[in-house]
């Protein structure tokens, strides 16, 4: 008899064990795949000294232990990212959503090939948020205000 709960107790912890290592494996693959839907923030860091040593995290360089430094120019890898978020420009997706940083609304990123004209409305808590159109601050939601001529 105690042999068999021997052996039955073993075979649980056993099926316990290789579920847990299931379950470990599913999450690691779910989080390596690249979700396009949901939108990116991409910031590279490198060691000052060895250029081949990159992070997309802060950290110290595993060859000379110096501290990762913000590469200064960064793009994000979406293709045909069209949104951003007007707070966090590095934030951009394909489709609308939320920011994952501070969970504005994402807004369409104007075509590099759309001629810019004198912006006539403006934000009187963000001068520098700027339209053509009257509308509402996409930082603050305070309605935009008509621009005085000469500033």
């Amino acid at each position: 008899m105690k042999q068999t709960m021997v052996v039955l107790l073993g075979a649980i912890l056993a099926f316990a064990a290789n579920a847990q290592q299931v379950k470990s494996r599913e999450h690691h693959a779910d989080s390596t795949q690249a979700d396009t839907s949901k939108p990116t923030v991409v910031a590279l860091y490198a060691c000052p000294m060895h250029s081949d040593v990159k992070s997309n995290k802060p950290g110290k360089c595993p060859k000379c232990s110096m501290n990762l430094v913000k590469m200064a120019s960064t793009k994000a890898p979406v293709t045909g990212g069209t949104y951003t978020c007007p707070m966090h420009p590095e934030v951009k997706a394909e489709k609308p959503g939320k920011c994952p940083k501070c969970n504005m609304n994402l807004v369409k990123q104007a075509s590099a090939k759309v001629p810019v004209t004198e912006p006539t409305y403006t934000c009187p808590m963000h001068p520098e948020v700027k339209s053509d159109t009257p509308g509402n601050c996409p930082r603050c939601n305070m309605a935009l205000v008509p621009k005085k001529k000469g500033t």
